[in-house]
């Protein structure tokens, strides 16, 4: 079962994470004894029965949530009203309708709109309606980011992250028979494959002036030690944790272990370095997994492994992930048959069936250990560990506007223009004043 590369490379583009996913959410759903509010009220309840839902969409997704849609119309018997939009109209399009009056029962939420979502009042908290159960199925990482303190505010229904990919034959020709756990190894290894005439840099970053840099800083952040905010709501990460990991990506490039070029690479760009021979190592989205092996885009195929992404010191690994999720508005006058879409979404059969037919990594944990599904895809075992180390960037309200402002800081310093302990400064000094 290949997946789809345009839809996952849309997810690429989309993917945006949320808090730090390593320890459950217990306390956040309704009790485990009991069945979840929308189970009881949608079954007890079909005098109320909508004629239809609305729900808004990336057309990325169109198919994927119009197949949901027929398996919730043949169980229920309830039509939904499928807008799809491109990505960047979808946020949009949502606040819109949610705040004008129009009929929106179900909301498309990427990993970086909970927080305003919230603040706003446009999605309602989904804790009622799930069982800790069924919340204790799906990957902690992804519940973390589609939740607001200890509101989930969208239950997530895909996975998705930046892994390390590796060209195998390179490192075998070194003389290593594993991939590095640590950004030191990386760099050390990457350095000895090139005094050896193996590749003509370790590795080239995803380091323009975009939301990719701000992934792959996230992930150097938590590797080194860091963190976005302290236990007191203040911004911290100009610490030594992240000038260590600003500096990694800076003295990398200075020194060419990384492509120099990386400062125009997105996170789509820097595999093509990859992919032609050149560098032995990437940082990217699952889609790259396929993408790099298929010989109609890749010099490499069939030499591409995954590995977990590395860790740094007393860490042993660190993440970035992403995905998206389902949430509910707080308007919607049906939120219990809402809420049962939802759970189709989320179901075993169907989980596995959009694997299948679309290509999204599954949310729910027993899908992705499925033995079956694993002999047609055996880098899932690896991919699926990387999540138990996974982090986000920090839960904003405004988030689009933080982001730019952190990602002209970053780009200062990958140019020179100041060092990373002022870069990082400036962008916490800035963080704690407007955006606390």
């Amino acid at each position: 079962m290949k997946r789809k590369l345009a839809l996952l490379m849309a997810l690429a583009l989309t993917v945006s994470l949320a808090a730090c996913g390593n320890s459950g959410k217990e306390g956040k759903a309704g009790k485990e004894t009991t069945d979840s509010k929308a189970g009881t009220e949608a079954e007890g309840k079909a005098e109320d029965k909508p004629e239809k839902l609305v729900m808004v969409t990336t057309t990325d997704h169109e198919d994927l949530y119009s197949y949901v849609a027929d398996e919730f119309y043949e169980k229920y018997g309830i039509d939904v009203d499928i807008i799809s939009l491109a990505y960047a109209d979808v946020h949009d399009k949502e606040v819109t309708m949610a705040l004008g009056g129009s009929q929106l029962d179900i909301l498309t939420v990427d990993t970086v709109w909970p927080g305003e979502f919230a603040k706003s009042g446009i999605a309602r908290p989904l804790n009622e309606y799930f069982t800790e159960e069924e919340i204790a199925q799906l990957y902690p990482a992804f519940v973390d980011e589609m939740s607001v303190g200890d509101d989930i505010y969208a239950i997530p229904t895909m996975t998705e992250g930046k892994w390390l990919f590796y060209n195998k034959e390179m490192l075998e020709e070194a003389g290593y028979s594993a991939p590095p756990s640590t950004y030191d190894e990386m760099l050390e290894m990457s350095r000895n494959m090139m005094d050896k005439g193996i590749c003509k840099h370790g590795t080239a970053w995803a380091a323009s002036q975009a939301e990719g840099f701000v992934c792959d800083f996230n992930a150097a952040l938590y590797a080194y030690g860091g963190e976005w905010i302290n236990e007191n709501g203040d911004f911290v990460f100009n610490s030594k944790a992240g000038v260590d990991a600003l500096n990694m990506f800076i003295n990398s490039m200075k020194d060419n272990t990384a492509d120099p070029a990386s400062v125009s690479y997105s996170d789509r760009d820097n595999l093509d370095p990859f992919m032609a021979g050149d560098t032995a190592f990437v940082t990217c989205w699952s889609y790259a997994y396929d993408f790099t092996n298929d010989p109609a885009n890749s010099s490499v195929a069939g030499k591409v492994e995954v590995a977990i992404a590395p860790g740094q010191g007393e860490v042993e690994y660190s993440a970035t992930t992403g995905g998206g999720g389902l949430g509910i508005t707080s308007s919607c006058k049906y939120p219990e048959w809402a809420v049962e879409f939802i759970k189709i979404a989320i179901s075993y059969e169907v989980q596995k069936d959009v694997l299948d037919k679309f290509g999204n990594m599954p949310i729910l944990k027993r899908v992705l250990e499925d033995p079956e599904i694993l002999k047609d895809n055996p880098e899932f075992e690896i991919m699926a560990k990387q999540f138990d180390y996974a982090h986000g960037r920090p839960t904003i309200a405004d988030y689009s506007s933080w982001s730019k402002m952190l990602q002209l800081n970053l780009s200062k310093a990958l140019a020179g223009e100041v060092t990373a302990q002022e870069a990082l400064d400036e962008a916490v000094r800035i963080s704690n004043q407007e955006y606390k």
